[in-house]
């Protein structure tokens, strides 16, 4: 009876870091998978398109994941995801990274690029934040 008595308490410690980790990630915004990839394209998981639909001033967490390039540059980085109109400039190197951000509070189409020059596609890698 005690071994069980164990394996229920340790059960039940490891639900709670599981509900505070989760808490934790939901206090720094809604999670959004997106991945900048080799072929020069922005990727938004569960989108059709490179497009993030975010309510006016909601929090932000990107899950970051950026896909090695043809021309890395000397400090490693591969891509930024760059939202001018939202000061953003964020250099990103080969792996995944967490970015938190608040959507603009005025209602559009905000453009996000990459400004490095990461090879083939490159000119064409844009994703958009409609905010709504």
């Amino acid at each position: 009876m005690h071994f069980v008595a164990q394996r229920a308490l340790k059960f039940l410690a490891l639900l709670a870091a599981l509900a505070a980790g989760a808490a934790a990630a939901s206090a720094q915004g809604r999670l959004v998978k997106v991945t900048a990839g080799s072929d020069g394209k922005f990727v938004v998981a569960g989108q059709r398109k490179p497009v993030i639909v975010a309510k006016p001033g909601e929090s932000l967490l990107l899950l970051m994941t950026s896909k090695a390039s043809d021309t890395p540059q000397a400090d490693g980085t591969v891509h930024t995801f760059t939202a001018p109109a939202m000061g953003l400039d964020v250099r990103l190197k080969e792996g995944t990274r967490k970015i938190a951000f608040k959507a603009p509070k005025k209602p559009g189409m905000y453009a996000i690029v990459c400004l490095t020059p990461c090879g083939k596609g490159h000119d064409s890698m844009v994703m958009k934040l409609h905010v709504k």
